[in-house]
């Protein structure tokens, strides 16, 4: 894209304000498209790429689309294929339009009727300008045109070539193909009721084993077929938090519990072991020290004292 010069008399030019606002704007960003020698590569996916880089695919397409083939029915613009066998549109007029102060070299060829082939209906690039029938343009350097002409050539009406139509015909039918894919929601897969349920659940407020549990509990847990235990088995389970809590088959875990019930309840009762006072404690650490030093003398004999009599009896 190149900087080009719009002066004030483009937006009075009657040739100009034939054009719907769209076209204008088309137009105008051709300037910046093309090359310092006026012409571009005709290939509309390119064009709405460097001037509605920020529109919707549709709408950019069917107005790139629809413009070319009305600015080249004007006269604007002349599309060719190339010696080369590429597709190009030229800027009609153009040596006349801009002056380039150091044009860089050209890539693409112009239009020579000898080795170029018109792909579209249009106005000789070469056709006589009417006086004051477009504005005049600037000057500028290699990025900004220069000079003082007229934009372009009369405006012709023409029908539309029954080529073109088709072709805008099928463009427009591709890209509300295209806007139809990429809007159609999409949709989310829900999970199954299985898959949800093999994640597991909560126990359920008021939960209670059915007639074919509680038959099995009576007939295999005994001890746990009461309610009592059944209140227990509600508490511990709704008391936890977090994944703990999560059961797949609540049935199964009520077995299990009442299994451990039943258990538990078939061990015998053991008298609990009589607890060591300080005294048997400190006995037992005696007779240890006695069994290891044998000249001790044994702590359960009297040790010999003075008669209370003798020491009176001497003391007299």
């Amino acid at each position: 894209m190149r900087i080009r010069t719009i002066k004030p008399e483009f937006w009075r030019s009657e040739d100009i304000a034939a054009l719907s606002i769209e076209d204008r704007l088309l137009f105008i960003g051709l300037w910046s498209y093309v090359e310092d020698n006026g012409v571009g590569r005709d290939e509309p996916q390119l064009i709405q790429c460097d001037l509605y880089p920020l529109d919707t695919f549709t709408e950019a397409s069917l107005r790139t689309h629809g413009g070319l083939m009305r600015l080249s029915q004007q006269g604007l613009i002349t599309r060719f294929e190339g010696p080369d066998g590429r597709r190009y549109l030229q800027i009609n007029s153009w040596d006349k339009h801009q002056k380039i102060n150091r044009p860089s070299k050209p890539r693409f060829p112009q239009y020579n009727a000898e080795n170029c082939t018109l792909t579209e209906p249009s106005v000789s690039p070469h056709c006589t300008l009417t006086e004051g029938s477009l504005p005049e343009q600037g000057t500028g350097n290699r990025e900004q045109g220069t000079g003082k002409h007229t934009l372009l050539g009369p405006s012709h009406e023409t029908e539309p070539a029954e080529s073109a139509s088709a072709e805008l015909a099928t463009v427009a039918a591709d890209a509300a193909t295209a806007t139809a894919n990429t809007s159609k929601p999409t949709k989310t897969k829900k999970p199954s009721p299985r898959a949800r349920s093999s994640r597991g659940t909560r126990l359920p407020d008021g939960w209670q084993p059915d007639q074919a549990l509680a038959d099995w509990t009576r007939a295999n847990a005994p001890a746990a077929a009461n309610a009592a235990e059944l209140d227990r088995f509600r508490d511990y389970w709704q008391s936890l938090s977090g994944q703990r809590a999560v059961r797949a088959d609540w049935a199964a875990t009520w077995r299990n519990w009442a299994r451990k019930c039943q258990e538990q309840h078939a061990q015998p009762n053991r008298a609990p072991a009589p607890r060591a006072t300080t005294s048997d404690r400190v006995n037992g650490w005696l007779a240890l020290a006695e069994s290891l030093d044998p000249t001790r003398q044994p702590t359960n004999q009297p040790t010999s004292q003075p008669s209370l009599i003798a020491i009176e009896g001497g003391a007299a």
